[in-house]
This record gives C-alpha cells, structure tokens and sequence, in this order.
C-alpha cells in the first residue's frame, strides 16, 4: 500500500512530484542518499554473503572513510549495545540464526550514527519469543541513542508498543497520525477505526446535540446513545458511531431482573450469544434486537471465571461516552 515507496522516498531513493522532505529541520529533498544521514534495514536485512560479520557491520563506516579509530570505538559501542561482540570473529554470516542476522543488519545501520534509522517490516520473519526481545531491544536503542526512528509495520501491537506517533497507510493514502490514544479513541475516518479492529461500528442519525457540540445524542435503531463527537455534527446528521470491544463494561444480571436503568442510555440489558473461550471475547445480543449488528466485548478470562459469564447469561452492557466516537458518514453525505 505504498508503506516501502515511502520509505525509499524518504530515502532518496525515488523523484517525487510535490512537497519537500525536512531531517531535523533541514530541508534534503535536493541531496542524494549518501547525503541525508539516514540508515535503512530491509526486511531481509541484506547481509553480504561473501563477507565476515564484522566486515558487514563495518560496511558503511568504510564507504563513508570512517577514521580507523573512530570506527573502532562505534564498532565496540554498537556491538555492546547489541549484545553481538561475540559474533564478530564469525566469518560467514550464514551461520547466524534469524535474531543474530538481524542484530548484525542493525549493528551496520548503526554504526555511522544517523539522524534517521529506517526499519521495513524487521520482525515479519521472526518467531514470537524471538520478536518480543528484538522490539525491547529496539526500544533500548531509541532511548540510549536517541535516534528517530522510522517503522512500517503491518503488526498493530508492535506499532503500539514501539511508536511515539502512528501514521496509518491505506491503499497509499496516510489516513491519520497520531499517537496511540488518538488512533484509539479518536479515529477521523471509518477506514482507519475498521482497520484498527473498533469492531463495534454503527450508523445512525444525530438527534439532539449538548453543551455547545460537545455531546451529542444519536438514534441508533431503536436506541438512542448519547457520545462525545470527533468532529462536529448537526441535528439530522448521518453518523458513524463505534467503541472498541475492550472499552465496553459488562456485569451479570439476575434472572428475574427484567427493568434497565434508564438513567444512563447507554446502559442495556441482553444475554451473551456466543463467547471465545481462548480469550474471552464475548459477543452481545441487547434486549429487544435493538442494537445492531451485536456487540463485540472482550473481558478478561479470570473475569468470564469469576462472574460465570456463559452463553445465554442475562447481562447489563455500558457502553462510555467518553470511550464511543462519532464521525459524520461521508458516503451518505456525498449521496
């Protein structure tokens, strides 16, 4: 979707029509690669093959005609931080595993100190275990060094985890940037809330509008639900409304209670239709069909455990105001 374009772009590596790319706060658009003080490692890490470790590692130094001393000193100062000084008298690369391979690509990228670091998809090949270490490792080096770094990464976790500020790409437009809770709580379009798995994603009609915009009420079917909109709406309005499954609240009912508080509308009564057992995610029926589709819900299972959440358990669900978001739905408004 045009991520490694991008990146390449960035790099130098491709013309482009318009704008101007700024690397602390100096305009290179005009400078070749060798000029931008920028490091890229590809996904396959590009390792020379006919070459020792350490000759891989101190590629870069050499074509920038690294004085030997200074060399040197990068070279122990990456390979400490790398935990990789032990590999260096290797000489063939292919007898490094997959992690080794990639500490190896990274120790290279490093060692000329540059004000940009471009990672493409690093962990994409790497087993679990292996990638949770690599990404705290990662972490390690922007906080030591501190180094920009710049990651694509189809992996929604490792971007959470790892980044200051996410841009989301899709079908090559950049759709939002922001940082974590902003993407969460806050998308500005639909594309970008369905691709970050909102999953509870609905459409309705603005009814009634608070406190100067800030909280509006949103017929929703038969329901009505009051939020907070991301940006601004009018009465009549269609909307998209959504709220992630983790922020929903859900506790057991008795049997025989059939009232709901009408003080919050955005309390429900209904029963759990089907559950995950693996992760206890639960999908949630409202009383009356009112809601729809169902609701996605996900709890923790020592919760599901302790409060015997099964299928067919009548519940009460709040859905936050605070956590649902409300953006104008542009494909109707364009009909």
């Amino acid at each position: 979707s045009g991520k490694t374009v991008l990146i390449e772009t960035l790099m130098g590596l491709h013309l482009f029509s318009g704008g101007k790319v700024f690397i602390n706060d100096m305009e290179v658009s005009q400078l070749p690669p060798e000029q931008r003080q920028v490091a890229y490692l590809p996904q396959d890490y590009g390792l020379f093959p006919h070459l020792g470790v350490k000759d891989n590692v101190l590629f870069g130094a050499r074509a920038r005609k690294f004085p030997k001393e200074l060399m040197e000193q990068r070279l122990k100062e990456v390979s400490n931080l790398l935990e990789i000084m032990h590999l260096l008298t290797r000489p063939n690369v292919s007898t490094l595993s997959g992690g080794e391979r990639q500490r190896i690509a990274m120790a290279r990228a490093l060692i000329f100190e540059p004000a940009i670091l471009f990672l493409d998809e690093p962990f994409a090949a790497i087993d679990e275990n292996l990638k949770r270490q690599l990404q705290k490792k990662l972490r390690e080096i922007k906080t030591n060094l501190g180094i920009t770094i710049f990651h694509v990464t189809h992996d929604h976790h490792e971007a959470y985890y790892l980044g200051d500020k996410i841009g989301v790409i899709l079908s090559g437009k950049l759709h939002q940037v922001g940082t974590q809770g902003d993407l969460y709580h806050n998308p500005q379009s639909i594309e970008v809330a369905d691709f970050l798995l909102t999953r509870n994603i609905f459409f309705g009609v603005v009814c009634e509008i608070f406190n100067g915009g800030t909280e509006v009420l949103v017929e929703v079917g038969k329901r009505r639900i009051r939020a907070h909109p991301s940006k601004s709406v009018h009465v009549g309005q269609n909307v998209v409304i959504g709220i992630r499954p983790e922020e929903i609240k859900i506790d057991p009912v008795p049997k025989d209670w059939k009232v709901c508080d009408e003080s919050d509308c955005n309390a429900m009564l209904g029963k759990i239709v089907s559950r995950s057992e693996l992760f206890g995610n639960f999908s949630f029926e409202s009383e009356g069909d009112s809601l729809r589709p169902n609701l996605e819900i996900d709890v923790m299972k020592t919760r599901v455990c302790r409060d015997d959440l099964v299928t067919g358990a009548p519940v009460k669900v709040c859905l936050s105001k605070k956590a649902l978001w409300i953006l104008p739905n542009e494909n109707l408004e364009k009909t």
